[in-house]
């Protein structure tokens, strides 16, 4: 296009369409790094295969997961989607996330994550591995670049800064010194390379994006002509730089503005180092400039110090050269598409369809998106801004408005990106159906309202990257009771009077209905009346959904007891179960039944505890359950009066691992020294960890064993006394145990 099309382009005023929602300017995190530890629990390891167990990102949480408080199913990946489960909800509770654009690629038969989060390495050494083409910084050598298969393309080396005088000699202010930096998982900010002037290098997927920000006016500019940032690229070998005939343009004075492309020898493109562009902080359309390149031994980029010394100079002045591997447009870019919707313009949008999958034999309780899209600083003549910019999101059930950075907030160049955890979009999902099975189709919209520069749907100065759009659909299964980890409740109902009748209602939610009842007194209907006076009675409804999917809900009805009971609750303590309970008064009791059932419908007594007789204080019991099951079980107490009479608590459940723990500590309790006893499955290496009840690490040990019955002695003499966890990691199993030390 010629600058006069151009012109006329950015003379055209546009109505652009009301926001949904603001989006902002993406922050880039140049100072920490987050968490990424792997916590396997039993419970990722019963929902995950066991040969999955030794993925690399088993118990870890992935790039741009869309919940916290979740694991992944790692079996269900495919090249663009995932599936989620929230913690401790037993496979009940999904989160099913889709993105259009490849997120995983192969590594050693495992689909990994892409992730271009940098890793700490070393003290100077930074790398994002998990890529098309990894990135690395080096601030030992003080340079980034793309790693290769075998070598690397090295760039922001070697940084020189050397003013141009109006004569034409050239005096040097110096290498860049990178002597105040600080490195997060996004990238590097150096504070002062050179005089007044800051280095910001940012880090996205297959993209190394500089920025070198002038701060404010420079006091050295006298009888200067050019800024010149001199960079020393080491291309891998058997590679060569060439100019990109299509972008280029040439001035009066012959310099040329345009691409450069990093070719093998082959011919194929593998970087591009874009135009490069210098805007400052006037918000005006027209101060943006391009800047030229000259390419010799070194990368030279020119800056005019005339714009940079005009009095509508506004600070800090931004240059912005940008370095992309081409996995990044190979696996398709997003485009907008000029005068369109969003700026009620004629031109429809650039469209792109996303098939989510819905979370299997599930009610979808949300939805939520994540986007982001990046502006140019140049593409057209004048700047191109964030807030000409937006699109809007389709789905089953219509569409949801438009986002964009909007103005003034978006009235520059730069990444315009959703807040953390996306935009809630649960209302294009309230209409849909539920299935056992399915997809939903979501469709985003992109159009800009500035410069017709590229053809319809092709590459402009607005775009979104691969892999920056992604949909999450939350669903959840058949629940009864409002029991949202099993899907199987329970509840103890205390009559208000012995006479009279009672309605239990299963309160069945979620899945696919329509729902189907099988009571255990043999009725099928959603609901039942029972008597009051079956005091200590256990009523059971078996709820199956649409899908096939049954799960149970459990009633135990009582008068009002003659024991008033202050708590009633079940531990897990490995090798035995403590049943422990509270009364606030007793009148004429006699003792207390201990029951324990394994399915919450057939109980046997398994002992007897005293009780006080008349009490109006506050008294404790306890039980121990020497030979529990394994697997969920269920207990309840028998309250037994002094005229035989029984009536009945609540339930109270405990999940025990279906492998326990085979470690000895000898002596338990310890003072000086403890030997670890346990049953190694086979010969080889394992961890020994010791740990306080708060989760501090007090001793670690990677020892070899021979398979069988051996033993390890720790030296406690200098621990805390307290109560704290042995714990030994085998193949498919954490195996734990308590140790107090005296």
């Amino acid at each position: 296009m010629d600058k006069i099309n151009i012109l006329s382009s950015a003379l055209l005023i546009f109505f652009v369409g009301t926001l949904t929602a603001q989006m902002s300017e993406k922050k880039y995190n140049f100072s920490s790094f987050s968490e990424r530890e792997q916590l396997i629990t039993e419970e990722m390891r019963e929902l995950v295969p066991d040969s999955l167990h030794d993925h690399p990102e088993f118990g870890s949480i992935p790039y741009k997961a869309p919940c916290e408080d979740c694991f992944e199913l790692i079996q269900k990946r495919t090249d663009s989607t995932k599936l989620f489960v929230k913690k401790d909800s037993q496979g009940k509770h999904y989160f099913s996330q889709a993105t259009l654009g490849k997120v995983h690629y192969k590594e050693d038969g495992f689909l990994m994550t892409y992730d271009p989060r940098l890793e700490k390495k070393s003290s100077n050494y930074y790398e994002s591995e998990k890529q098309g083409t990894p990135t690395f910084i080096n601030t030992g050598e003080k340079n980034t670049g793309f790693k290769t298969s075998n070598d690397a393309f090295v760039f922001n080396n070697d940084l020189e800064l050397i003013l141009v005088q109006e004569n034409g000699n050239e005096v040097s202010k110096g290498k860049a010194d990178w002597s105040n930096h600080t490195v997060g998982e996004e990238g590097i900010k150096i504070i002062d390379a050179w005089e007044g002037i800051d280095i910001q290098i940012k880090f996205d997927l297959d993209r190394i994006k500089t920025n070198y920000i002038i701060k404010n006016e420079l006091s050295y500019l006298d009888g200067v002509e050019h800024l010149k940032f001199s960079d020393n690229l080491l291309l891998p070998e058997n590679h060569t730089i060439e100019t990109d005939t299509l972008s280029e343009e040439f001035d009066s004075l012959n310099h040329r503005y345009g691409d450069y492309v990093i070719e093998n020898n082959a011919g194929q493109e593998l970087f591009r180092i874009k135009k490069a562009y210098c805007y400052d902080q006037s918000q005006s359309k027209t101060r943006p400039i391009n800047l030229f390149y000259e390419y010799g031994d070194r990368l030279d980029l020119f800056m005019p110090v005339d714009w940079l010394a005009s009095d509508s100079t506004e600070y800090p002045v931004i240059v912005d050269p940008l370095i992309t591997s081409s996995a990044t447009f190979t696996a398709g870019l997003k485009s907008f598409r000029y005068n369109g919707d969003y700026c009620a313009g004629p031109n429809g949008a650039c469209s792109y369809n996303l098939f989510v999958p819905r979370p299997a034999n599930s009610e979808l309780t949300g939805a939520s998106f994540e986007a982001e899209y990046i502006t140019d600083a140049g593409g057209c003549w004048f700047a191109c801004w964030m807030s000409e910019a937006g699109f809007e999101i389709t789905g089953p059930c219509g569409t949801n408005g438009y986002y964009s950075c909007g103005s003034p907030g978006g009235d520059s160049p730069g990444t315009c990106s959703s807040p953390a955890g996306g935009f809630d979009i649960s209302s294009l999902v309230t209409c849909t159906p539920n299935v056992c099975v399915g997809t939903e189709l979501f469709q985003i919209s992109n159009s800009y309202c500035y410069c017709n520069y590229g053809d319809f749907c092709g590459f402009n100065c607005q775009w979104m990257p691969n892999n920056s759009w992604s949909v999450t659909l939350e669903g959840r299964t058949l629940e009864t009771l409002g029991d949202n980890t099993t899907g199987s409740g329970s509840t103890s109902i205390v009559a208000s009077s012995c006479t009279g009748t009672t309605t239990l209602d299963p309160n069945a939610q979620y899945g696919v209905p329509g729902y189907s009842y099988n009571w255990s007194t043999g009725e099928t209907t959603p609901t039942i009346d029972v008597s009051n006076a079956t005091t200590g009675d256990t009523y059971t409804a078996d709820v199956t959904d649409a899908c096939g999917n049954t799960v149970t809900a459990t009633f135990q009805i009582s008068c009002p007891l003659a024991v008033t009971l202050d708590d009633f609750n079940t531990e897990n303590l490995d090798e035995t179960v403590a049943v422990n309970w509270s009364t606030a008064s007793e009148r004429e009791n006699d003792y207390f039944q201990v029951l324990r059932s394994r399915d919450g419908k057939d109980f046997e007594v398994i002992g007897e505890v005293s009780g006080a007789g008349n009490s109006n204080e506050l008294i404790n019991y306890y039980f121990i359950d020497k030979q529990p099951l394994t697997g969920i079980s269920y207990y309840k107490l028998g309250i037994v009066d002094i005229h035989g009479n029984t009536e009945y608590s609540g339930i109270s459940s405990v999940n025990r691992l279906s492998e326990q723990s085979s470690i000895v500590c000898i002596p338990n309790p310890a003072k000086e020294r403890v030997d670890i006893v346990f049953d190694f499955p086979k010969d080889g290496q394992y961890d020994i960890h010791l740990m306080s009840m708060k989760g501090d690490e007090v001793y670690h040990r990677k020892v070899d064993f021979k398979r069988g019955k051996q033993k390890h002695s720790v030296d406690v003499q200098n621990f805390n006394s307290g109560v704290y966890k042995v714990q030994i990691i085998t193949d498919h199993h954490v195996h734990t145990s308590k140790l107090i030390i005296e």
